[in-house]
Parts: C-alpha cells; structure tokens; sequence
C-alpha cells in the first residue's frame, strides 16, 4: 500500500478502498483495477469535472461564479449508508452525482450557451455546476478530505480559486 500511496495519494487508495472493496464481504486488489479506477474514476470523472467547471467560470465569467444556489440533491440513501457502515454504497452514490453532473455538462452544453450570448442562462447554467461539486466534495469529506477540501477551495468563495495543476493527473496504464 505504500508505494500505491505515494504514486497516487491517500485520499485515491481510500476511495479505492471504500468504494471497490464491499464493506462486509471479501474483495479483491490489482494494481491494474487500481489504476483503471484511478484514471477512470478519478481523473477522468471527478478530475475532469472541476477542471472543465472551473475553466468555464474563468473563461465565461472571468472567474467569478456569483450566488451558489443550495444543492438540491436528495442525499438520504448516502447517510442511510453511512450509517449502516456500508461505505462502498454511499460511495455509489457520490458517483451518481459525478456522473450526473458530466451528463448534465453534456446535455446543457455551456459553451454553446456561451455562443448565444445568454448569460443569465449561463451564470445559472454554471453555478448550478459549483454548488453540485460543493455537494460532492462536502460528501467526500469521510473518505477523501483532501481532495474535498481541494474541490471546495476551488468553488467555495463564489470566484474560481484554480488547483495548481490537476486534481488527479492521469497516469500511464
């Protein structure tokens, strides 16, 4: 585990750990699974997200977010999770949400609201996207601080406070 650690942080191995290695039943490790989950998961999904979120923002906005809305998600089934101990689930969940967020990046296209020079639809459009990865890092704070804390230093204040450099640098396979 400690060369892994030192590759890719503790934080990746924790979310290796609790999401892909079920809470009551036996499970099994590969540095190839590891790796697949890492650049897949982490790079690509969650990395990916707040890099192109943020980006956005500063290329659309100069930087500035303005009012977070709330986050709407209904997290019960996270919770309930949690406090069955049933930590691989309420990683699940979390993942929903990432994966919802690229879909709905996918599906409402700010760039091409960006083009149409509608920036209330814009603003909107992205602070929507700010508060949803608030959402996920304040969910992620049991299994993954550090980056948690990365994610809401990013979007937290209502300007963009960009990472240096990526959140989880893809690796080679």
């Amino acid at each position: 585990p400690i060369e892994v650690i030192e590759t890719h942080g503790l934080d990746a191995f924790r979310y290796f750990l609790a999401r892909h290695i079920s809470s009551y039943d036996d499970g099994d490790f590969s540095v190839e699974k590891y790796e697949d989950v890492y650049n897949n998961e982490l790079a690509n999904e969650l990395g990916n997200a707040v890099s192109r979120v943020s980006a956005m923002v500063i290329k659309y906005q100069s930087g500035v977010i303005g009012d977070i809305p709330p986050a709407e998600h209904d997290s019960n089934s996270y919770h309930e999770s949690i406090a069955l101990c049933k930590f691989d689930r309420a990683l699940e969940e979390v993942w929903e949400q990432v994966r919802g967020l690229n879909q709905y990046i996918e599906e409402e296209k700010p760039w091409e609201v960006a083009k149409e020079n509608d920036a209330e639809h814009l603003q909107e459009v992205l602070a929507y996207l700010c508060s949803s990865l608030l959402e996920i890092a304040e969910l992620l704070v049991p299994f993954m601080p550090e980056t948690a804390m990365k994610i809401s230093k990013v979007f937290a204040e209502g300007i963009i406070r960009p990472l240096d450099g990526t959140l989880f640098p893809k690796t080679e396979e």
